[in-house]
């Protein structure tokens, strides 16, 4: 038998941003979701927070 949980968010701003500004200065909730379902879809190991800073994929 098959089990699932799901779970739905509100999310308001995801990214990265300089202090005091709304705009991104790159990466988002949509390349975000792009990225975590490429990852779930070809099996590559997780990113560190050192790839992520450094833009390694």
């Amino acid at each position: 038998m098959l089990e699932a949980k799901v779970k739905f968010f509100d999310i308001k701003k995801c990214g990265f941003y300089l202090r005091g500004n709304d705009q991104t200065q790159f990466s988002g909730i949509s390349e975000i979701l792009q990225k975590l379902n490429q990852w779930a879809r070809d099996g590559r190991p997780v990113l560190t927070a050192v790839d992520t800073l450094l833009g390694v994929s």
